[in-house]
C-alpha cells in the first residue's frame, strides 16, 4: 500500500490514466498533480487559479491519454446578472482541458445552458451531456471541437428531468423525474432519441444513477437514510436493496470484477460485491475526517482513495 501527502490540500477528486500509470489528483487547494505508480514521483501540471466564489471539483482522464478535463461551479457568494427578460442569471458552469504533457490550458468552455447545479456527464472521447434549460432534454457538447452534439430526446415527457445516466456502452440512459417518480430505464435508438421507457419499481427516493461498466447493472442511490439498491438490468429485477452507504462522490465499480467501493455505515471505504450487495472488505486508511473520493485503475487491480487530510493511498486489489 502507498500513502501519498499532497501539496496543497484535502484531496476533492482523483481519476487514473486510461493505461492506469499515472494518477490525477486535485486537492483544495488548487494543485492538478501527475503521480507515476510505478515511481511514486510527482508532476505538478498547473496550479488552478481559483476565482472568488470558484471551485473545481472533478477531473476527468479523456481515452486518448493526452488530455484531462476540470469542472469549476461556483459556490457560495457570486454577482447575480440579469439575463435579456429580466430573469436572474443562473451561474455557470466551466470545462477546461489540459495538456497532462505540458500542464497548459487548451481551452477553456461554458456550454450554452450549462449551469452550476445542472447535472452533466463526460464521456472518455470528449462528449458532454447535460440538462439543459427547464431540464426538458438532455443536451450534448463536444468539448474537444466546441461544437453541440445531438441532444437525447425523450418521447412523451410530462415532467422535468431531475438527473440521469448514460450507460457505458450507451445503449441505456436511466432517469430521474421531478415530483419523486420511479427512476426509468430507457433504449437508446438511431443514436439520439429515448424509446422503451421501463420504470424501475420498488426503489424510493432515489437521487443518483450509476451504471455499471459491463452495463448489466444499475445502482440507485437514495436517501434518508443513505442507501445503495443494484437492478439488474437484464433480468428486471432487484438484486439488492438497501445496502447502507453513504454519498456517491465515495463510489466507484471496478471496471474488470463485480465489485464496487462505497462507504460502509462507519464511513471506512468498504468493498462489495456488485452480484449480491454483501461487503467483501472494509479498509481504514486514516485519512482524516472523511474520504472524499475513490477510483478504481483501468485493470482494476489498483484502487485509490483520497481523504480530507492532505493524502491518498493506493492499493491493490486483493481479496
Amino acid at each position: 500500500m502507498w500513502v501519498q501527502k499532497v501539496p496543497g490540500g484535502g484531496v476533492a477528486h482523483l481519476a487514473f490514466s486510461p493505461g492506469g500509470e499515472t494518477l490525477y489528483t486535485l486537492d483544495t487547494g488548487g494543485w492538478l498533480t501527475a503521480w507515476d505508480l510505478a515511481s511514486r514521483g510527482s508532476r505538478r501540471l498547473s496550479r488552478i487559479e481559483s476565482q472568488d466564489g470558484w471551485f473545481s471539483s472533478r477531473i476527468y482522464a479523456l481515452a486518448d491519454g493526452e488530455t484531462v478535463v476540470t469542472r469549476m461551479d461556483v459556490v457560495g457568494y457570486w454577482e447575480a446578472t440579469l439575463n435579456q427578460d429580466g430573469t436572474i442569471a443562473e451561474p455557470p458552469v466551466v470545462f477546461t482541458l489540459w495538456d497532462v504533457t505540458t500542464g497548459q490550458v487548451l481551452t477553456r468552455l461554458n456550454p450554452p445552458g450549462l449551469h452550476q447545479g445542472s447535472h452533466a456527464q463526460v464521456l472518455p472521447d470528449g462528449r458532454l451531456y447535460y440538462l439543459g434549460p427547464g431540464s426538458k432534454e438532455i443536451m450534448g457538447w463536444n468539448l474537444r471541437t466546441e461544437s453541440p452534439e445531438p441532444s437525447l430526446g425523450i418521447r412523451e415527457m410530462t415532467s422535468d428531468i431531475f438527473s440521469f445516466k448514460l450507460s457505458t456502452g450507451g445503449q441505456f440512459v436511466c432517469t430521474l423525474f421531478q415530483g419523486n417518480g420511479p427512476p426509468v430505464l430507457h433504449q437508446v435508438v438511431t443514436g439520439t432519441e429515448l424509446r422503451n421507457p421501463l420504470p424501475i419499481n420498488g426503489i424510493a427516493n432515489a437521487y443518483k444513477i450509476s451504471f455499471s461498466p459491463d452495463d448489466r447493472t444499475v445502482a440507485l442511490f437514495s436517501t434518508p437514510p443513505p442507501r445503495i439498491s443494484l437492478w439488474d438490468i437484464r433480468n428486471r429485477t432487484i438484486r439488492a436493496a438497501g445496502i447502507p452507504s453513504d454519498l456517491p462522490v465515495q463510489f466507484a465499480w471496478n471496471p474488470t470484477t463485480p465489485m464496487f467501493a462505497a462507504l460502509n455505515p462507519n464511513h471506512m471505504l468498504t468493498l462489495f460485491s456488485s452480484d449480491t450487495g454483501e461487503p467483501l472488505r472494509s479498509l481504514d486508511f486514516a485519512l482524516g475526517r472523511s474520504v472524499r473520493c475513490v477510483a478504481f485503475s483501468p485493470d482494476g487491480l489498483t484502487c485509490a482513495v483520497g481523504g480530507s487530510n492532505k493524502q491518498f493511498a493506493v492499493f491493490d486489489v486483493d481479496l
